[in-house]
Order: structure tokens, then C-alpha cells, then sequence
């Protein structure tokens, strides 16, 4: 095992590391409350060691994080740079359409069947094909951001994956010619109303 600890400093925490013989020092930027290191900074701890452990093995080191923390840091960043009304339907649509069950995975282990499952809870919404494909586009800006990060090597929410949505592509009402009875009772409202 890497050795590294947590060092309370003043009031805040750090992280201490050994690393190729010379001992390696970073702030967490978490307050100090307490003796003991609160859960965030033994997660960044077990991420530094899982790091050097990967680049003394030569293995790749992806990040070992929840959907739901890379979901928080992505609506930082989508709040910045989307219009407000946008923001806040991402953050209404993304969560609800990729369910609890996605949430709790860590981003790494998310894979093609994941998002099929997605896909097939879409496909069982009685909403309209256009609404289908903007939360599609949705989620695909979400896990655009979690590639670019590295947090996810395989961009899943792609073309081919949107062509499995299905959906009524015509308008949901109906047109149609208003029949006499609805003429007369329009004309009769509109005529009261002198």
C-alpha cells in the first residue's frame, strides 16, 4: 500500500503523501472540525494512493467517482455557460431520466447496458418524440462533460444510441375542422361577451 495520511494544519486538512522518496504535500481546502478527517478528505486521500499505486504499476488511473458528485460539479460548470431556463431544465430532466440506480454507480463502471436501460425507460414515457431527443441531448451533455474530465473513457450517449429512442413523431393533438355544435357554441360565447 502507498503510504499517505490526512495532517490536520491549523484549522484546515491536508494530504500527506511519500512519493519516489520525497514526501508530498496538498491542501484539501476542507475546513477543520475535529480530530478525525471528515469523509471527503479520506476520499481524496484513497484517490491520491489509488493514483501512485497505478503509476508504479503502469496501470491507467481513471477516478473513482459517484455519478451523482460528477452530476454536482457538472451543474457548476452547466450553470456557468447554459441560459437559466435551460439550467433548470437539466437539472430537473437529467437526474429523473438516468434514475436512481445510475446515480449510485461510480462513472467508471458505467456501461452500454446502462444506458440502454436509460433509453428503454424513455422509450415507455408517453412524452413526445422532440422532448425524447432534448433530454437525450441532455444526459449526452452531462456525459460529454465526465469524458472531458477523464472520469469516463467512452462516450456512451451517442448517435447510435439516439436512433434507439422511439416516439410519435407527429404533433400530439390531433388537427381536425371544428364541428357545428363547437362553431355555434363559440360563436354563441363570443356574442355574450358584447
Amino acid at each position: 500500500m502507498i503510504s499517505g495520511k490526512a495532517i490536520r494544519r491549523g484549522n484546515w486538512w491536508h494530504i500527506g503523501w511519500n512519493e519516489n522518496g520525497r514526501w508530498m504535500q496538498k491542501s484539501t481546502h476542507v475546513k477543520a472540525e475535529g480530530n478525525n478527517p471528515p469523509p471527503e478528505v479520506n476520499r481524496l486521500l484513497a484517490d491520491i494512493q489509488e493514483k501512485l499505486k497505478c503509476f508504479k504499476t503502469g496501470e491507467e488511473y481513471i477516478p473513482k467517482l459517484l455519478v451523482s458528485e460528477a452530476f454536482l460539479e457538472w451543474s457548476k460548470e452547466d450553470a456557468k455557460i447554459s441560459k437559466e431556463g435551460t439550467w433548470k431544465y437539466r437539472q430537473a430532466f437529467v437526474p429523473r431520466t438516468l434514475g436512481e440506480e445510475f446515480f449510485k454507480k461510480m462513472v467508471a463502471h458505467v456501461n452500454e447496458g446502462d444506458v440502454l436501460n436509460v433509453i428503454g425507460r424513455l422509450n415507455q414515457h408517453e412524452m413526445a418524440y422532440q422532448t425524447k431527443l432534448t433530454v437525450f441531448a441532455s444526459c449526452a451533455s452531462f456525459w460529454d462533460f465526465c469524458v472531458k474530465k477523464g472520469y469516463s473513457k467512452a462516450q456512451l450517449f451517442h448517435k447510435f444510441n439516439k436512433k434507439k429512442l422511439k416516439g410519435d413523431m407527429e404533433p400530439r393533438l390531433e388537427r381536425r375542422a371544428l364541428s357545428y355544435e363547437e362553431q355555434d357554441r363559440i360563436f354563441s360565447l363570443l356574442k355574450s361577451y358584447k
